[in-house]
């Protein structure tokens, strides 16, 4: 009987897609040519664990990992499907321990029979799980490297103290003394950084406290400046609106420069407000490095004196402005400016350390 040239190869293709599929599942460790029973397991951890990884017993390989699903009814378990030989009986007391024996990170479930026999087909194995020690040692031999760990690290450790204890030049008992004095030094620094700190903290805070008078002073003294800039002001216009001619074209050109120079220097002065009144804000709150002038006395007698001489400036100003700005709207004669006999500037300097 001849076989016509469609049929066979149809036949062929057959035989091959046949072959595909056997060939496919034997690559997953599943040969669908021998009879297999399957088994579930609950892991709540399978990391590593893929499809078609080895499914043991004593080292031996008895099945494979067929499927991993989330368990509908706990989504923290993971039920793992294992396909195993039919031909191997199962106890129903069957422990399956997830097990890494690689450190490259390969896991497998090596399987603990135990119980009566046998499970069937379709039931749920214990499972559970092993670290990567775990998996590479027995519970006996982690107990025996343990107690030998402990044996040499007390071995070490008393080693060390007999070398500190007893001296000489070995460099072990050297290094053991230097670090000691290193710390002595360090707890002798600490307690003498607390001392400073604990002395310098009155002399720091009365010192922020006068600084803050002398700001509170001068703005409290802005409407008096401001006052004396807006009557200025009002003689700068006037002899201006005023056409006296050339002769006073000089004289309110220097007016304004004047008064230029006078607003720069109550600018700045609000200025040197702000920042002294945003460092005591700092200072208050912990911050910056200021503390250090606490330390420094002659800082801050030259700073008292500093402030108390723009003190007897702004007072000699407003008592005596003809000595700093000089009008003369008809021509007339200035008068020669007398000192007065209990002038501030000559008074005894209060400055007290």
């Amino acid at each position: 009987m001849k076989f016509s040239k469609e049929i066979r190869i149809g036949t062929l293709a057959i035989i091959a897609i046949a072959l595909s599929i056997w060939g496919y599942k034997f690559l997953l460790g599943k040969n669908v040519l021998q009879r297999s029973n399957v088994f579930y397991i609950k892991y709540h951890y399978v990391d590593g664990l893929r499809e078609s990884n080895p499914v043991q017993v004593n080292g031996f390989q008895v099945g494979t990992v067929q499927a991993l699903d989330i368990d509908p009814n706990n989504l923290d378990t993971v039920i793992v499907t294992i396909d195993m030989r039919k031909d191997i009986p199962v106890p129903k007391g069957t422990i399956a321990r997830l097990m890494a024996p690689s450190p490259l990170g390969t896991r497998v479930i090596v399987l603990e029979f135990g119980g009566e026999c046998c499970a069937e087909s379709g039931d749920y194995l214990k499972g559970e799980t092993f670290g990567m020690v775990k998996s590479l040692l027995s519970p006996d031999d982690l107990t025996e490297y343990m107690q030998r760990l402990k044996i040499g690290i007390g071995a070490i450790v008393d080693t060390l103290k007999n070398s500190t204890l007893e001296g000489g030049n070995d460099p072990l008992a050297k290094t053991m003394k230097d670090i000691t004095a290193s710390m002595e030094n360090l707890h002798q620094i600490t307690n003498s950084l607390n001392v400073i700190l604990a002395n310098s903290s009155k002399s720091l805070q009365a010192s922020f406290a006068n600084l803050a008078s002398i700001t509170g002073n001068i703005k409290d003294n802005n409407a008096h400046i401001s006052a004396l800039l807006g009557r200025l002001d009002t003689i700068s216009e006037q002899i201006q609106s005023a056409d006296l001619g050339s002769s006073f074209e000089n004289l309110s050109g220097n007016l304004g420069q004047t008064l230029d120079s006078l607003r720069l220097m109550i600018a700045t002065t609000q200025a040197t407000m702000a920042s002294a009144n945003g460092l005591l804000q700092g200072v208050n709150q912990g911050e910056g490095s200021l503390g250090l002038l606490a330390k420094d006395d002659q800082v801050y007698v030259e700073m008292q004196r500093t402030l108390r001489n723009l003190d007897l400036l702004l007072q000699d100003f407003r008592l005596n402005p003809k000595r700093y700005v000089n009008v003369s709207v008809f021509g007339k004669k200035q008068k020669i400016y007398e000192m007065p006999a209990d002038d501030p500037a000559f008074m005894k300097d209060s400055i007290k350390h």
